[in-house]
């Protein structure tokens, strides 16, 4: 990598930091393109080298650490409570991470099609599509039987930490969490889903 280029890649990095810093204070709206390039010290034109759109840089900040999560438990081998947990709890994990103002502005987004095909922020298809495989993966490994709804139950597993993020993100409580309710969620009602099409029942906690 020349000097030029890792140049670029620690101002897109400062870009990213002061734009999450200043999100998480006041907002996304607050977060203004000047107060970005300001906090970062560098020149507004900057920023838009780097990002088109306030928008861009809000879709960045979920890209990189979700696809990286997915890759890691992709690559992971056990059990597949043990596979779903790492993935939702990092999921959660991620959120809470980036702060609500960004996790709201994720859902404004994914909630416009267009935008968010535009952006590169579909993250509900992507979340699915992970789950599908791990299941996929159980089932050729013997842990769910032939047959299994892999589709539907993708579906209702993605919608379920959806479902628990939305209402995260409309908390009013400035210290609401949302991984509490992920394990909730792992312990109470994971197990009662898998189980009509586990092989063979089981009691281990994964």
């Amino acid at each position: 990598m020349t000097q030029r280029q890792q140049a670029a890649l620690e101002t897109r990095r400062k870009i990213t930091e002061e734009g999450l810093a200043l999100v998480r204070r006041g907002g996304f709206a607050g977060a203004s393109v000047e107060a970005i390039t300001r906090a970062a010290g560098v020149a507004k034109g900057t920023f838009y080298v780097h990002f088109p759109t306030k928008e861009h840089l809000a879709a960045e900040l979920c890209r990189e650490p979700y696809e990286a999560l997915s890759r890691e438990v992709l690559a992971s081998a056990g059990p597949l409570r043990r596979r779903l947990g790492r993935l939702f709890r990092g999921w959660a994990e991620i959120a809470e991470a980036s702060g609500v103002e960004i996790a709201r502005e994720w859902f404004r987004i994914a909630v416009r099609p267009a935008e968010a095909a535009e952006l590169g922020l579909v993250f509900f298809d992507r979340d699915r599509a992970v789950v599908r495989t791990l299941l996929r993966d159980a089932v050729a490994a013997g842990e769910l039987r032939r047959g299994a709804p892999v589709g539907s139950l993708a579906d209702a597993l993605s919608a379920q930490m959806q479902g628990l993020a939305a209402v995260w993100c409309m908390a009013s409580a400035p210290a609401a969490r949302l991984l509490p309710a992920v394990e909730r969620f792992l312990r109470d009602h994971l197990p009662a889903l898998l189980a009509p099409h586990l092989t063979q029942p089981t009691k281990r906690k994964e």
